[in-house]
């Protein structure tokens, strides 16, 4: 091979993925998680229904930020579900996002040879949050946000 011309390596790129929806109640630490292939506007849309499926229909107010997919899910969502939109680059005022911040931190340096393999390994960092509430509450039970909703008599 001639000096300055790269050599041909034969490359495939194959990207899979999937993506996961989670929502928490700070005050019950109760959790609800979703794998869903995309982050569609349509398809927050189903995560929306299935959420109110799971929490019974009861009101609720979900903190998410402005993202496109959101806007677009709010027009069709069930009418118990109202929607309070975090300002640009404020991560730390939606408990959620510690939630993401841990499974990111369990992932992270991992190889995995399967996107099934992945959603195992998954699927083993989201049974913590079921199954340990004072977990839950380390994580998203900002004392503020605790604190506004239970004198406001919200759950």
């Amino acid at each position: 091979m001639p000096e300055g011309v790269r050599a041909d390596w034969p490359v495939q790129h194959k990207y899979e993925y999937f993506y996961l929806y989670g929502a928490v109640d700070v005050l019950s630490e109760e959790v609800v998680f979703f794998i869903l292939p995309d982050l569609r506007g349509e398809t927050v849309r189903v995560f929306l229904e299935e959420f109110n499926k799971e929490i019974g229909g009861e009101d609720v107010v979900i903190v998410w930020d402005n993202a496109a997919g959101h806007k677009y899910a709010e027009k069709y969502a069930p009418e118990n579900i109202s929607f309070f939109h975090t300002p640009p680059y404020t991560p730390e005022v939606n408990p959620a996002e510690a939630m993401w911040r841990h499974i990111r931190g369990e992932l992270a340096n991992k190889v995995y040879n399967s996107l099934d393999e992945l959603e195992e390994d998954l699927i083993r960092i989201l049974q913590h949050f079921y199954n340990d509430k004072d977990f839950v509450r380390s994580l998203t039970g900002y004392n503020w946000i605790v604190e506004v909703l239970s004198h406001d008599g919200a759950n």
